[in-house]
């Protein structure tokens, strides 16, 4: 790839599947930047959530700390010139890892708030999983930092909306009343990291912006290790 001269460090998610997202994500924006014949450079740890969840469970968060900064030590030794965090759970220690290691961490609130602000949007809203939806961290982090400002959908429906076994009818509807509570206080921007439900609120209300966070990280990445971006 001719313009590709960075490596990207890929921190996987809890899950492999979060890993899958990131890869293919990056790699679809690069072939829409620099053409079909390419891919990016990538040097990828996963993470082994059964060996964190069990130390997370002995509530040893500064073992579970030193797990990730570990893996992410490995990452920077296997050459990549910057970071990525592909589990939005492992953001909120991003800047302890960044302490740690000498390649630059790109944010996926910093990401995040450099799309907005392209588009010139002041407030969004989050509907996704639950820590997407009820973690201070992302509504704390664009608010100080960029003065975006967050609604947050009623504890009622969410509630609604992380009961299990729901059906496509009884997830939609629900996803429906969010809409309009958004629309209610004119937010008409809605921030998400599951593509069903992009694809649900979509069908809903297609005047709605969606966007994807883990797809613009991915997009930012992209950016920075074709030289169009900086971190």
């Amino acid at each position: 790839m001719r313009k590709a001269v960075k490596t990207i460090g890929i921190l996987g998610g809890m899950h492999w599947r979060d890993t899958l997202e990131y890869y293919t994500n990056i790699n679809t924006e690069v072939v829409n930047s620099v053409g079909i014949q390419h891919s990016a450079r990538l040097c990828i740890q996963t993470i082994d959530y059964e060996h964190l969840s069990n130390i997370i469970e002995k509530d040893s968060w500064d073992e579970a700390i030193d797990y990730l900064i570990g893996i992410s030590k490995l990452i920077e030794l296997g050459g990549a010139d910057f970071l990525i965090i592909s589990s939005d759970v492992n953001h909120k220690i991003e800047n302890k890892i960044q302490k740690s290691i000498y390649i630059p961490v790109l944010s996926l609130v910093d990401a995040l708030a450099n799309n907005l602000q392209h588009i010139n949007v002041k407030k969004v809203c989050f509907i996704g999983d639950r820590n997407l939806m009820e973690n201070s961290y992302y509504l704390n982090q664009l608010q100080s930092k960029f003065n975006i400002k967050t609604h947050i959908i009623p504890k009622v429906l969410r509630c609604e909306l992380f009961k299990e076994d729901l059906s496509t009818l009884e997830i939609d509807t629900i996803l429906s009343k969010m809409v309009n509570n958004c629309l209610a206080v004119n937010v008409k921007t809605i921030i998400t990291n599951d593509n069903l439900i992009l694809n649900s609120i979509k069908k809903i209300n297609s005047e709605m912006d969606i966007i994807n966070i883990n797809y613009v990280h991915a997009q930012e990445a992209v950016k920075v290790a074709i030289g169009d971006e900086k971190i």
